[in-house]
């Protein structure tokens, strides 16, 4: 590194703390703004393939994060009928490659404490609206006025409703219709498989259950149960209620 930057990261989720943490451990001046007044370890689980893996060693998380996790060795998809639509094994890759389930929450304070470990700046409760480009660099404010920097560099890790979208006109950013309902209880299953599994009903509705190791402050391993739902139609299904959901 020639010159170190000053480098302004909007969003304290997975993305940006793991770019604070890469950054500010390799010399640069970080500063995290996370419209969040008080991050907590909430979610359900996600999947972590070889590659983030690879991404939490370079971290030094992932001790942490695998002892919280729960392995995956496989990925099953089934027809309602029970028929496999998919049955991909990660040994047929590489007998050394796996999956790793993890609580969002888990994998939340992991990083969260990793970019202030590394050095990175972390303020809360600051909501980024939109950037001015300045004479030294470009500056972030908040829904409050406040101006924060300027910085030589700005990294949007705030997802997809990002206020920042309309600071870069060719990026394309189209709202997608499709989401899932999720359930964290206690696992007596599917960890001991080390299986992900999902059930389909055509191609416009799925069933999954993903190990996700330990929930947060917790040595119980859970489970998240998934199903595949459309933004606009939540309502429709909790007015219909649960015993129309279980029919």
């Amino acid at each position: 590194m020639d010159q170190p930057l000053s480098i302004g990261v909007v969003g304290a989720g997975t993305a940006g703390a793991a770019a604070a943490t890469l950054l500010a451990a390799a010399g640069h001046t970080v500063t995290v703004l996370e419209r969040v007044a008080d991050p907590q370890p909430i979610g359900a689980g996600i999947t972590l393939q070889p590659t983030g893996q690879v991404a939490l060693a370079r971290i030094g998380a992932l001790d942490a994060v695998h002892a919280a996790g729960a392995r995956i060795d496989q990925l099953v998809c089934a027809r309602r009928g029970g028929k496999y639509l998919v049955h991909l094994p990660y040994s047929v890759i590489d007998p050394r490659l796996y999956g790793l389930g993890i609580h969002r929450g888990v994998l939340f304070q992991t990083l969260f404490t990793a970019a202030r470990a590394a050095g990175a700046t972390i303020e809360c409760g600051v909501a980024v609206v939109k950037s001015e480009l300045t004479a030294n660099g470009r500056a972030l404010v908040d829904d409050r006025g406040r101006r924060h920097g300027p910085f030589d560099l700005v990294i949007a890790a705030d997802g997809s409703v990002s206020e920042l979208h309309s600071d870069a006109p060719r990026v394309k950013s189209t709202a997608y219709p499709w989401g899932a309902l999720w359930l964290v209880v206690k696992d007596t299953k599917f960890t001991a498989e080390r299986t992900l599994h999902q059930t389909v009903d055509g191609a416009r509705q799925m069933l999954g259950f993903l190990p996700t190791g330990k929930a947060p402050g917790s040595d119980t391993n859970v489970l998240s149960m998934f199903y595949s739902l459309r933004a606009d139609r939540v309502d429709a299904w909790r007015g219909a209620g649960l015993s129309a959901w279980r029919d």
